[in-house]
């Protein structure tokens, strides 16, 4: 059996192959070339920071060299003398007086250090400054210095630049730098600009005269030098940097792109491909098996798919294979309950057997299902009575219809037999209803007969629902509202009530089941007695079908898209 037919198979829409598609290779591609690209980028900038680091230490480790083989020829003693001559004129002048490192009034506060004093050789330390200024390339100014580790600026004692006389002072924000022997220079790295270079690396270096110095002000040696080899050299590193990280990448994009078509893509498109297949197949339950064909034996994921999708293959074509069966029981089944309610709408009278009678019948009856559980039947009994019943079985569908069947049957021979007594004819159906009725079902019966020659309709109401009666001379319709008697089926002890009324020509009868009154609509709202009864008022010049209709109108215009919950049955009797 095809699932679907070719027809139909057309006529289902096919996945559009845009121009612009990104596959997984593509999307793996993608994300590789990203992640490269920001691994590159930053491990740059952190291999240049640490290249940078590491050319500094070295030239900060040189020049601490330099300025202790300075500091040893000047001398220790007569380094400190010095500093302590400044020392003690800085920290002597009030904080609000030193503001400006270049005010004329708080320069002129320092001894002139041209002038010779028998305890401090100022001229070997010219000498010696000029020295190394001149015998290291790059050096640009060095002297002897005060750190005021409070304010974070040094003082000059001695410089081999005139643009920083003694007791000049600038901000110093030091970092620490620890050499190969222990000692810690304190240093400034920045990039300057000098001779129309625009990247000038330069670096400040304070050597202390004593190991003892805490920054207090303590006196220093103080080396500026500007190196602007610094970047050339860093360039050359990073492009060389660059081309073996280029190198690698390549190489590793190689292996791994590879290795990604091999485990990954390739399988996927293979996965695909006998999806596709199988989407396309017109005959899903054909002896076909397109995913067990595939060779994927990756040890990972995909391989646990390629499994899954065989699997679920093999378990399709069973269920398929199952479904097929269940239809072909399904369209049995359906076709058996068309022939069932066909046989059911058979077992109704047709009021075209009354034609020409003082009375007029109609009736209609609607189950929720295919077939249902009420039932009506009306019959001559001699030449001048008629009995009519309707019925609602305590359920729905093939049970209901079932019992329905016993109950129209047995309740329309015991009337036959026993037309002058209907309540006993009705206790006698009732025994034999209970005496069958294993499953414990019941029934509500109203049973009538109507005597042309006396003009009175005599009923027996079985728990059924009231009655609505049309007086002509009353020109309405009302319920008749009494005790009623207990359900058929469930007790055959039951002792029925037979009523009788009055019923003149032109008079009506309407009877029902409770699945007139109790459809709902979308808000669960019930259609209820009252609004039943204002429907049939609402033109009481209705007859026979047209009563009908339009109690049904009214019904489906209250349900809307609400479905039928039980069957709806009515039968309307005009004398």
């Amino acid at each position: 059996m095809r699932i679907r037919s070719e027809k139909e198979n057309e006529k289902q829409p096919r996945k559009k192959r845009r121009w612009l598609r990104m596959t997984i290779g593509i999307k793996i591609s993608f994300i590789l070339t990203l992640m490269v690209a920001v691994l590159g980028f930053f491990s740059i900038m952190f291999v240049r920071g640490f290249f940078v680091m590491i050319l500094m230490e070295e030239e900060i480790q040189h020049l601490y060299s330099v300025g202790l083989t300075s500091l040893g020829v000047i001398g220790t003693v007569n380094s400190k003398k010095a500093c302590d001559r400044i020392k003690s004129v800085y920290s002597s002048i009030p904080y609000e007086e030193k503001e400006d490192p270049a005010d004329s009034a708080y320069l002129a506060n320092y001894p002139d250090f041209d002038t010779m004093h028998d305890d401090i050789d100022e001229v070997l330390i010219d000498e010696v400054l000029s020295v190394i200024k001149d015998k290291n390339t790059g050096i640009q100014n060095v002297g002897l210095c005060l750190l005021d580790d409070d304010k974070k600026r040094i003082v000059w004692v001695r410089s081999t630049e005139s643009d920083y006389p003694c007791g000049f002072w600038s901000d110093f924000i030091y970092t620490k730098s620890a050499t190969m022997d222990g000692e810690e220079p304190l240093y400034v790295f920045d990039q300057g600009i000098r001779e129309g270079k625009l990247r000038i690396a330069h670096v400040r270096v304070l050597i202390p005269i004593n190991k003892e110095n805490t920054g207090n002000l303590d006196g220093y040696m103080y080396i500026d030098k500007d190196n602007d080899k610094l970047y050339d050299w860093l360039f050359i590193f990073t492009l060389f940097y660059c081309i073996v990280y280029l190198f690698v990448v390549v190489l590793a994009w190689i292996f791994t792109t590879h290795n990604l078509r091999r485990t990954v893509v390739r399988p996927l498109r293979k996965l695909s491909k006998a999806a596709n297949q199988w989407a396309d197949s017109p005959d899903k339950l054909a002896d076909v098996y397109y995913f067990d064909k595939l060779k994927i034996k990756t040890n990972d994921e995909l391989g646990d798919l390629c499994e899954a999708m065989q699997g679920m293959e093999t378990e399709l074509h069973g269920y398929m294979t199952h479904l097929e069966e269940v239809t072909r029981e399904k369209q049995r089944v359906s076709t058996e309950l068309e022939f069932a309610a066909r046989l059911q709408a058979n077992m109704l009278p047709d009021k075209l057997e009354f034609t020409g009678q003082p009375f007029a019948i109609s009736a209609f009856m609607k189950p929720a299902r295919s077939v249902g559980g009420d039932f009506y039947d009306f019959f001559m009994i001699g030449e001048d009575r008629i009995a009519m019943i309707i019925a609602d079985v305590s359920d729905k569908g093939v049970p209901a219809s079932l019992f329905m069947v016993v109950s129209k049957t047995l309740m329309g021979n015991r009337i036959k037999d026993n037309p002058d007594d209907i309540a006993a004819a009705v206790s006698r159906a009732n025994v034999q209803l209970f005496e069958t009725n294993k499953e414990l079902m019941f029934v509500t019966v109203f049973v009538c007969v109507y005597s042309m020659k006396e003009g009175t309709l005599s009923y027996v109401n079985a728990g059924h629902e009231d009655p609505i009666i049309y007086r002509k001379s009353e020109d309405k319709f009302s319920y008749i509202i009494e005790d009623h008697d207990l359900f058929m089926g469930v007790d055959p002890d039951i002792q029925f009530t037979e009523r009788k009324i009055p019923f003149a020509p032109g008079d009506k009868l309407f009877l029902y089941t409770d699945g007139v009154t109790e459809a709902m609509n979308t808000r669960d709202v019930v259609f209820g007695g009252e609004r039943l009864l204002t429907e049939l008022n609402k033109n009481t010049a209705l007859c026979g079908d047209e009563v009908i209709d339009s109690v049904w109108n009214e019904i489906s215009e209250f349900q809307k898209n609400k479905s039928q919950s039980d069957d709806v049955t009515m039968l309307l009797f005009e004398a």
